[in-house]
């Protein structure tokens, strides 16, 4: 699924920070711009529209998983898979390009966003397991819409 329209994106944005906040997180604002380039000038990447555009609305959902478990962190703590697993993980380095941004259940799993050439969007979302490299959503928004439907399904 690919949300192309801008609006429709920030419709998804404020009806998941809507969710954390009546879950009652204490949800942040969004990132600021310099920092968004910081993190683009540190990877030498182009943040996709769909990526940018989330970060903007809210920097992750705050100290705490909500009652769903899930973190998703803001973009200071975002990262490389390779940085995140370190040697004991055989599949630290399956994932080029790949960016962790949410774990779930105090990282019993996490999740990484492949961010592609094209900045219209963003790549598939994998779940990072332990396991063989599989993809639960074809891109963040697809990852953010079955999330916001039901979590759930992402695992």
């Amino acid at each position: 699924m690919r949300i192309t329209d801008p609006l429709k994106r920030r419709r998804l944005w404020n009806r998941v920070k809507k969710g954390w906040e009546e879950d009652g997180l204490q949800v942040p604002g969004g990132a600021t711009r310099e920092k968004i380039t910081a993190f683009e000038q540190r990877y030498a990447i182009t943040m996709p529209d769909d990526l940018r555009e989330y970060f903007l609305t809210t920097d992750g959902n705050g100290e705490v998983w909500g009652s769903d478990y899930f973190q998703f962190w803001p973009l200071e703590e975002v990262k490389l898979v390779s940085e995140e697993l370190n040697d004991v993980h055989k599949d630290r380095h399956d994932y080029p390009g790949c960016f962790v941004f949410a774990d779930y259940f105090d990282w019993s799993w996490a999740y990484a966003v492949q961010l592609a050439v094209d900045r219209r969007a963003s790549g598939p979302v994998y779940i990072i397991d332990g396991h063989a490299r599989r993809i639960v959503a074809g891109s963040f928004v697809e990852f953010m819409t079955g999330y916001a439907d039901d979590s759930n399904g992402l695992y």
